[in-house]
């Protein structure tokens, strides 16, 4: 078997046990309304209303309500986003973290920078995109929509992407002696 052939398969097998694991921990431990969900979404929208907080000059327009299924952020009382525990960005860490446990290239160390450093990314930008919303609630409500279900669907799946690009580069030198990448003499 070639070594590729061998780097697939080793892949694939640890990919199914991560997915079987994330998805008994989906279906038992992380069922609706659990405590890490609950946490995360609280976290999630205090932490957004701190930057808007920090970014709107009056402060007094930011308020922040924690109820059941998540979390409601208010900008002047009359627009508002709902932070729901489906919106918390756990299904996208898992998905990360999934990838990155299952590829079996790279030490230990290396790993575990790429999961911190990449859960960090992932969170900010969640809370970034938290704030985003509600300001888009407030100052564009037709687009509010479009934004929320397309662009950042869309572009959290680009930041895994490249996130997983960048673990993966050193990895994808061409290996191929039969394959000169250096620039032709004319």
């Amino acid at each position: 078997m070639k070594p590729q052939e061998q780097l697939i398969k080793k892949w694939a097998i640890r990919a199914v046990v991560v997915y079987v694991l994330f998805f008994l921990l989906n279906s038992w431990v992380f069922t609706t309304g659990n405590k890490l969900d609950q946490w995360l979404t609280e976290f999630t929208a205090a932490s957004s209303g701190k930057l808007a907080k920090w970014v709107i000059p009056d402060q007094n327009r930011i308020s922040l309500a924690n109820q059941t299924g998540g979390a409601t952020l208010y900008y002047q009382n009359n627009s508002y986003v709902f932070v729901g525990d489906g919106c918390n960005a756990r299904d996208i860490f898992f998905l990360y973290i999934g990838f990155l446990v299952s590829i079996p290239l790279g030490n230990t160390h290396r790993k575990l920078g790429y999961l911190g450093f990449g859960i960090l990314l992932i969170w900010v930008f969640n809370i970034v995109r938290v704030f985003l919303l509600l300001m888009v609630a407030n100052h564009m409500p037709a687009f509010f929509d479009f934004i929320h279900k397309y662009l950042f669907q869309v572009s959290i799946y680009i930041l895994l992407l490249v996130l997983w690009h960048y673990y993966l580069l050193p990895f994808g030198a061409n290996k191929n002696p039969s394959v000169d990448l250096a620039p032709q003499s004319p």
